[in-house]
């Protein structure tokens, strides 16, 4: 048998294979505080199964004590484990782990053992206050070494932002390591001198640490109260410092242009959740009468096309443009006054500008985000952005985004609605944009948008029809329409009334009225109330006609469908309506009643007229199909009579050989018996005996 080796400290045995091996004690200077045959390969063995009825009650002393005396890293790694359990965690907080560990933290030099000694605190002190004040104590320590940063914060993502989302402490640590350009300035902007020097690894680690850090903003912009405490603690300073270009070092100078695109695009999206609270009037207010907001938008473009003139110009497909009109609709929700002011320096411009590109950077979503912030801008029927887009010739811009389309269905038809709803706020009530709008066949390309549109387009179609159509000069364009496949408008419309009717029948959910501000047909009656329904009334079809009666009466029969609801509710809930009630409910059913027999009187008055015309064609078929039949019998008869008397011809002129001449005539001669004996034939047939 060979001796044991000399007891070794557990870092010696934890971090390396010997100390799997047979049980050794430990440190001779830590045997008073454990029993005889301990080992940490014993304990280390249990790790998956942390019961404390399993464990001696003088194992954890121990485990404390090898904190000071050794290296901590595999004995944290034991007690993390372990600490998994609650009762373990009860018996380390009445035995004070929290000194031992604020030592690790203090003391120890590498990151990783004073990050789990952080973690181990954690569930310590969390589980023994039940808030994060304990284990703040510890952070101070290590919050201002730059390689433990991003470590830290990746820590307080994975553990601490989904239960303390609410804790001030937490958001004005992760604002700390974030936002320090706003919140810490001093101690983190770097002098010439120091930036030049800094290493490359400490801006990538605080790079990597901002981009945590905004994950965990992401997190505490949910809650309203952590909103506020942000807003209080000047985070939109912080990201309105980024979106301007603000001229201060610490802003942009530090970081490469990938990582400065990656910071803007969080800005972009907290700036937007942060406005789209309603509670930040007065810096909407003051920032959309900012310049650099246009500034930036070219700036943006120039970014996400790769033709920017900063250094490491590169093309990631992050979409600054996109957030940044996000965030632009976002800030006309404020009120007109500042619409006013976005239009005044220039957003709707470049909106136009960026519509008329034919660049690949130039995506559907982006046309659709543009759209967007059209609407955004003019809605309301705000007369100044309306003046603008007609100034930039932006009417004709938005017809012809009404042609454009796309390989993926979903996405043509979000891009043609934002579209239309462009076109409503900005044409829709200012007379200039109206007639630009007609001129550039505007309503035609709706039409033709209604016989292959999608039913969610063909709805915002007909809306924006029937608000086009207050405008006089709207119903010439209506009426003279025309395509392949429908000769006038309204048989188009008659057609999507049918198609309607069929979606209705498989949708019985809805009471009348929502059933007229949901389907189609409403805005159909509309429409052809304005057209007229006697416009093309004889130029339809049997068929449409009858349907075109039911239309005109839509409304009545909507009313006594409507009462007919309330008479079932009343009856439903036991309710007796007293007697005056009871008559009018009366007096409208049989109104009603008497409505529908009008409407089936005209509609078998119309059939019985269509078979009328039906028998008069058929009448007048036959006559002709007659008079042709008698044509062709009597040219067949002429034809046989020619035949024989060019044969006689032919045996008497046989024996002689005549030239070609001659023949010619005789074949002449032949063809114009056969014409005049035909011709004396019809008019002894057709003749009228004088008297009669």
């Amino acid at each position: 048998m060979h001796a044991r080796s000399e007891p070794q400290s557990p870092v010696a045995r934890l971090g390396s294979v010997v100390w799997a091996d047979s049980d050794v004690p430990v440190h001779p200077a830590s045997v008073d505080a454990k029993p005889a045959g301990y080992s940490l390969r014993r304990v280390w063995a249990t790790r998956a199964t942390p019961d404390p009825g399993a464990q001696p009650s003088h194992v954890l002393p121990a485990l404390q004590h090898s904190l000071t005396s050794f290296d901590a890293k595999p004995v944290l790694k034991i007690l993390l484990v372990w600490s998994e359990s609650e009762a373990i965690c009860r018996r380390m907080t009445m035995l004070d782990f929290s000194e031992p560990l604020r030592s690790v933290c203090a003391s120890c030099s590498d990151p990783v053992t004073r990050l789990m000694a952080l973690q181990l605190a954690f569930r310590v002190l969390t589980f023994e206050h039940e808030s994060l004040d304990a284990w703040f104590t510890l952070v101070p320590i290590v919050e201002h070494d730059t390689p433990m940063l991003n470590d830290v914060l990746l820590l307080v993502y994975e553990i601490l932002a989904a239960r303390y989302t609410h804790h001030p402490d937490l958001i004005r640590f992760v604002l700390r390591h974030t936002a320090r350009e706003i919140v810490a300035p001093h101690d983190d902007v770097l002098t010439a001198s120091a930036r030049s020097t800094a290493p490359a690894q400490s801006s990538r680690i605080q790079f990597e640490a901002k981009q945590v850090g905004f994950k965990l903003i992401d997190q505490f912009l949910v809650h309203s109260n952590s909103r506020d405490f942000l807003i209080e603690h000047h985070y939109v300073d912080f990201c309105l410092g980024y979106l301007t270009f603000r001229p201060q070092a610490q802003f942009d100078q530090r970081w490469t242009l990938r990582e400065l695109k990656a910071i803007h695009v969080a800005c972009l999206a907290h700036l937007t959740r942060l406005f789209g609270s309603g509670s930040l009037a007065q810096e909407a207010g003051n920032i959309s009468c900012d310049p650099l907001l246009t500034t930036y938008l070219l700036d943006a473009q120039s970014l996400d096309n790769g033709q920017s003139d900063r250094p490491n110009a590169v093309n990631p497909s992050m979409g600054l443009v996109a957030r940044f009109l996000q965030f632009a609709v976002t800030l006309c929700t404020y009120g007109a006054s500042v619409q006013v002011k976005l239009g005044a320096i220039g957003l709707v411009q470049e909106s136009i500008a960026i519509l008329t590109r034919r660049e690949p950077w130039v995506t559907e979503t982006l046309k659709r985000g543009v759209c967007q912030l059209i609407n955004a801008l003019c809605d309301h029927e705000c007369r100044a952005n309306q003046l603008l887009v007609a100034q930039t010739n932006g009417v004709f811009s938005l017809v012809q985004m009404l042609s454009c389309k796309s390989d993926h269905p979903q996405r043509q038809e979000l891009l043609r609605i934002a579209v239309l709803d462009a076109i409503w706020s900005a044409v829709c009530g200012c007379r200039h944009n109206e007639e630009s709008f007609l001129e550039a066949s505007g309503v035609y390309k709706l039409l033709d948008l209604l016989t292959h549109g999608e039913r969610a387009v063909q709805s915002h179609v007909l809306s924006l029809v029937l608000e086009l159509l207050e405008n006089p000069k709207s119903r010439r364009h209506l009426v003279t329409w025309s395509s392949s496949k429908y000769r006038n408008s309204v048989e188009l419309l008659l057609e999507l009334w049918r198609k309607e009717q069929v979606t209705l029948k498989f949708d019985r959910a809805l009471n009348a009225l929502d059933e007229m501000k949901a389907n189609l047909c409403g805005k159909i009656f509309g429409i052809l109330s304005h057209i007229g329904f006697d416009a093309f009334r004889a130029q339809l079809c049997e068929s449409n006609q009858r349907l075109l009666l039911n239309i005109e009466r839509y409304l009545d029969f909507k009313v006594g469908v409507v009462w007919e609801e309330i008479t079932y509710e009343l009856a439903s809930e036991g309710i007796r309506p007293v007697s005056p009630d009871a008559r009018v409910l009366s007096e409208i059913k049989t109104a009603v009643q008497q409505k529908e027999a009008s409407i089936a009187s005209m509609q078998a008055e119309l059939a019985r007229k269509f078979a009328d015309q039906e028998r008069e064609r058929e009448g007048h078929f036959f006559d002709e199909f007659m008079a042709t039949h008698h044509i062709a019998k009597h040219v067949e008869d002429g034809g046989a009579t020619a035949a024989g008397a060019a044969a006689v011809a032919a045996t008497a002129q046989g024996a002689h050989k005549v030239s070609r001449g001659p023949r010619k005539a005789v074949r002449i001669a032949a063809g114009q018996e056969v014409l005049s004996s035909s011709a004396n034939s019809l008019t002894s047939h057709h003749s009228v005996p004088p008297g009669q």
